[in-house]
């Protein structure tokens, strides 16, 4: 947002706003008013005809109109002229931006009448201008164009042509512009590398279960020297005043932020995983030794024939596909005797039916499976496909794209989405997957952006979830500059990959890192073209599906005689031998789990007390000075007899010049009715519709009739996307028919409806004592419908916004008011307040508030530790705090502690020492004190 205040410029006769968080950006208030130019040979819009009757025996008299477009743009060379000035100033590339105006009215004055459009000279006067048609709201896009046209009398017409060809002035317009800008306040903002706290510190800890907070201090000096926590003072008065605001701003980041690591999303020493168990122990064989047989037994007499069971068979049947996967079989144990007989299935995930019923694995992937003689069972195995990372790496050159004109509606973009980038990119367009291209581990392959939508298409595996990682280049320059210029070149990135394939997939993970992952690789790479990427990771498969299908069957026993034995000498017995333990002993097998944790957050905070104003811009001019701009005067003024075959054709030029996307805008149709609709043969009738990227300018040109009717009316439907952020009464708008003689019929919706953009920006907020805070804001139209919007902010929120449509553009004012949530289960809510502004600043409930520092006056190393206690009651308004400090032994920097005040009266509050030493707690009484300097010692 443009920032008021003494950083304001004039360069150039133009007025220059500096931006309030952006050093590189500046705002001009555009000027002169003058001409707007259309088409290729930006002809001035500005027309004079004069005409006469053709019979004047009826009393016709003659008459004329002027009919011409204005704009507010800065001159190209001058803008080039702002910019080189700018250049001294701006630490990097300066941009120039028009300031958006938020409302505005535009006037015409000409000779005796002096209005907007639709403006009628009052009866019993002079009428050398009839009627003001045209514009009573300019665009307020960044041309600010309007268009009129005025009807002359014919006293009127030779009055303007008389005085144009003088040299004087007779008609100028005039503009009341309203913009909003931000009152220059204090703005500190720290920027913390969670990731590279969260290491620092695990470093420090390693091998402890709880963060103690020993040596904090020295620490977090330590990471603002080596710049993993920035703090940037954005406004101040003097050295010693940024030094202070500096101090300010990382003691209130150690005390109130770091102790909950900004609700991160791992805690240091917490691990994610279960416990290592070992596995349950096979079965294993009887160890004693065999028992020796006995004496021979005689033989019997009349041996009779036996059965003997056969032996157990697996056979495949189908394997889908075939030949299967490798490793992807089933084994057959046969049993020595029993019917179990047990199967060793081998696959990933494997599910087993057997006669179409599904039976689970053991931890060996074993099933066993009843065979009685003379039957079979038949076993289905199937393996769901499995699948692995792989990694597209989208590259683009050192600088691509390019901020300038960016936005996901621009052709710069678009040009990327149809992979034919303007300006080109080489790496970009690089079809060849090249070797080299990373060292992490896994697949990864590259290409263009048609090569990423077949890749999703064809390779990805269902459901299509991915993530994507966009980076920049290190370039060895690690400024906050460079860090934001990489931060966001890297964001273009992301979009672009996302806007290629997002249509195809089925939900994406998205970041952009900037150049930090090239900055921190060790060694430190710089310059390395693969950080110029955007990383696209999904599953693709690895092992396809696979399915055997399979019979086991064991046949009918077989009957055979029994022979007649012959005694058996008893054997000598011999010793069971000791059995040999098994290799690897699955008894002391063990589970190994490797479990790392990162914290990849990057937290930026900002305070700042401001607020936003809204100021006005009255720029005008006179079409006489404007008229010298004109190449050759002889093609804009036109005299016309109403014998010419001009005057026997009624055209109507259309000018639909709509900034859609802004407003949410589909389409507009416009109806054009010409003639009487009683008289079927002389009445015209016909509809045009303007949409985005289709030609702004139409025309409706007919044959007049027979009265020579100048007058027609036109009617407008504006329909409006739903899916857009804009909320209103209805997605579709009839505008009545509107009776006119303007022959340049510009389609502003901005005219009929009003479009109501209210920012909720977060501003002086005590996180410390709040937990969240709700921002309702209601709308009540004149007509009787009613919009209520919550917003919900926390300490992470940023703006937010309010897109509204309105029935009546003039009925602009809406409500708002605010509900506390503190940290002690109370709410506070704000009074109702009405406003027409378009940003209202959040700030919290307090009117004062109390920084108090203590001040540590012992000798380091003299004790091990202090608390320091505070509390603050005010009873009045039901508002009390407590908070606990801690000091180290070797504390020698002060504590701040904020206290916000509902009451800037009452500064009273108590604080109390506790002192650990010499294996010792000893602790004073409460004092109270208005004192926000207090020297603390261990003297108590």
């Amino acid at each position: 947002m443009l920032l008021l205040g003494t950083k304001t410029l004039t360069i150039e006769n133009t007025t220059i706003f500096a931006d309030h968080a952006d050093p590189n950006q500046f705002w001009y208030l555009p000027r002169p008013v003058k001409f707007a130019r259309r088409g290729v040979d930006k002809r001035a819009s500005f027309t004079f005809i004069k005409y006469k009757p053709a019979a004047v025996a009826g009393g016709a008299k003659g008459g004329g109109y002027l009919m011409f477009d204005v704009d507010l743009q800065l001159d190209p060379a001058v803008e080039q002229k702002i910019l080189g000035k700018l250049r001294a100033i701006a630490p990097d590339r300066p941009k120039l931006s028009a300031v958006s105006f938020d409302e505005g009215t535009v006037a015409c004055v000409a000779l005796n009448l002096q209005g907007s459009g639709g403006t009628t000279a009052p009866d019993g006067t002079f009428k050398a201008v009839e009627k003001i048609l045209g514009a009573t709201v300019p665009s307020l896009d960044a041309t600010n164009s309007a268009t009129f046209s005025l009807t002359l009398s014919q006293e009127g017409a030779t009055i303007l042509e008389q005085a144009f060809e003088q040299g004087t002035t007779p008609v100028g317009v005039l503009y009341n512009l309203k913009y909003t800008g931000m009152r220059p306040a204090l703005e500190v903002k720290i920027t913390a590398d969670l990731k590279r706290v969260y290491n620092h510190f695990s470093a420090a800890l390693s091998g402890q279960y709880y963060f103690v907070k020993v040596g904090i201090e020295a620490a977090f000096e330590s990471l603002v020297q080596n710049g993993a926590i920035k703090i940037e003072v954005i406004n101040y008065s003097s050295a010693d005043d940024r030094a202070e605001k500096e101090k300010w701003a990382l003691d209130f980041f150690k005390e109130n932020l770091l102790k909950e690591w900004f609700e991160p999303t791992l805690t240091p020493g917490q691990l994610k995983g279960g416990q290592v168990t070992p596995p349950e122990l096979p079965n294993r064989p009887d160890p004693s030794p065999n028992t020796p047989p006995t004496e021979n037994t005689p033989p019997t007499e009349n041996p009779t024939p036996s059965s003997v069971r056969q032996p157990a068979t697996l056979e495949i049947t189908n394997r889908d596909p075939n030949p299967s996967p490798d490793g992807y079989l089933i084994e057959h144990t046969p049993s020595s005797s029993g019917t179990a007989e047990t199967l060793t299935i081998r696959g990933d995930n494997p599910t087993v039916k057997v006669n179409g019923e599904v039976r689970s694995l053991d931890a060996n992937n074993q099933l066993t499976i009843d065979i009685a003689d003379n039957t079979n069972a038949n076993i289905i195995v199937e393996c769901p496909a499995t699948t692995t990372d792989e990694t597209f790496h989208l590259f683009f050159d050192y600088d691509k794209p390019r901020e300038s004109g960016w936005s996901t509606s621009s052709k710069t973009y678009l040009n990327y989405l149809n992979n034919t980038p303007n300006p080109p990119d080489t790496e970009f367009s690089n079809t060849t997957s090249r070797q080299g291209i990373t060292d992490a581990p896994g697949l990864h392959i590259s290409g263009d952006g048609n090569q990423l939508k077949d890749w999703v298409r064809t390779r990805l595996a269902v459901p299509k979830d991915v993530t994507i990682k966009a980076h920049a280049s290190f370039e060895n320059d690690d400024s906050p500059l460079k860090q934001t210029f990489n931060l966001k070149l890297s964001q273009r990135r992301l979009q672009v990959a996302k806007g290629l394939i997002l249509p195809l997939v089925t939900s994406t993970t998205e970041n952009a890192f900037g150049h930090t992952r090239a900055r921190d690789a060790q060694p430190q790479r710089v310059g390395d073209f693969r950080d110029r990427v955007a990383e696209i990771t999904g599953k693709v498969i690895s092992t396809s599906a696979a399915k055997i299908e399979a019979k086991l069957s064991r046949p009918a026993p077989t009957v055979t005689p029994t022979p007649t034995p012959t005694p058996t000498p008893t054997p000598t017995p011999t010793p069971a031998p000791k059995p040999e333990p098994t290799a690897g002993d699955p008894a002391i097998a063990l589970k190994l789990k490797f479990i790392h944790q990162e914290e990849q957050k990057t937290v930026t905070l900002q305070y700042n007390r401001s607020e936003a104003v809204q100021r006005t811009y009255a720029p005008q001019g006179l079409i006489g000075l404007l008229l010298n701009d004109l190449a050759d005067k002889r093609k804009h003024f036109v005299e016309i007899d109403l014998d010419d075959p001009f005057f026997r054709v009624f055209a109507v030029q259309l000018d639909g010049s709509i900034d859609f996307e802004r407003i949410g805008l589909k389409s507009a149709q416009v109806a054009i009715d010409y003639g009487n609709p009683n008289n079927a043969i002389e009445h015209k009738h016909a509809d045009f519709v303007f949409e985005p990227n289709e030609p702004t300018e139409q025309k409706f040109e007919v044959f007049m009739n027979s009265t020579a009717d100048t007058f027609y009316k036109y009617s407008v439907q504006y329909h409006f996307d739903p899916g857009s952020d804009w909320e209103g009464r209805a997605y579709s708008y009839e505008i009545p028919a509107i009776p006119t003689d303007d022959r340049t019929l510009a389609i502003n919706p901005f005219e009929h409806l009003g479009f109501l953009e209210a920012r909720v920006v977060p501003n002086r907020i005590d996180w410390g004592v709040i937990d969240s805070i709700d921002a309702i804001l209601s709308y009540q139209s004149p007509t009787g419908w009613n919009k209520t919007k919550t917003f919900t902010f926390t300490s992470a929120s940023s703006a937010q916004s309010w897109k509204l449509r309105l029935d009546d553009p003039n009925a602009r004012s809406y409500n708002y008011r605010f509900v506390y949530h503190l940290k002690d289960g109370t709410k506070q809510e704000s009074e109702l307040a009405p406003t027409e502004t378009t940003a209202i600043a959040l700030n919290d409930p307090f009117e004062g508030a109390l920084d108090i520092q203590f001040i540590p006056l012992f000798a380091p190393g003299s004790l091990r530790m202090m608390f320091i206690d505070v509390k603050y009651n005010d009873p009045v308004n039901l508002y009390n705090r407590e908070e606990r400090l801690e000091l180290s032994g070797t504390s020698t920097a002060p504590v701040l502690l904020r206290l916000s005040l509902k009451d800037r009266t009452k500064r009273s509050f108590q604080y109390r020492l506790t002192i650990v030493k010499d294996n010792q707690l000893r602790q004073s009484a409460f004092i109270s004190t208005e004192e926000t300097l207090i020297g603390i010692s261990d003297n108590i």
